[in-house]
């Protein structure tokens, strides 16, 4: 497995793999945007030994601080530690651009997701209410990048 940075060749491959998302599903111009003109997107995607795309994140940095905005995973792979990979290649790569801190909302009900993310040292700062368009409730979660 290797993580690279993602170009506009990847986007028919990036958008199958999104149509799969289980929540908040981006659209093509949306995923588009975000892959190709978002000036604070970094996108990055986790291929096997065969150049298959298996996962992606996609982060934002502004200043000082980082946002995870998107992490999915192929459906037939998940649940094999690659999201924790990409976000583990993310601090590292954070730990060389100044940022401060990297921050991400994850739905509430989605336990595995913060186990995992209490895993890399994220910490719970405050719930928002109803933040999600079907109304679900997330938690903010904060970590230092040092």
């Amino acid at each position: 497995m290797n993580i690279i940075k993602a170009s506009k060749d990847n986007f028919d491959a990036i958008y199958e793999i999104e149509k799969t998302s289980t929540y908040e599903k981006m659209s093509e111009e949306e995923l588009k945007y975000e892959l190709n003109e978002n000036p604070v997107a970094f996108f990055f995607l986790l291929v096997n030994n065969n150049d298959e795309i298996i996962a992606y994140i996609d982060f934002w940095i502004t200043f000082d601080s980082s946002t995870i905005f998107k992490i999915v995973t192929k459906e037939n792979e998940r649940n094999k530690g690659y999201a924790k990979k990409l976000l583990t290649y993310v601090i590292e790569f954070l730990k060389t651009k100044d940022v401060l801190y990297l921050t991400l909302e994850v739905r509430k009900s989605n336990i595995y997701a913060i186990k995992l993310y209490e895993s890399l040292e994220f910490e719970k700062i405050v719930e928002k209410p109803k933040y999600y368009k079907d109304g679900e409730d997330a938690i903010y979660m904060v970590r230092g990048i040092n």
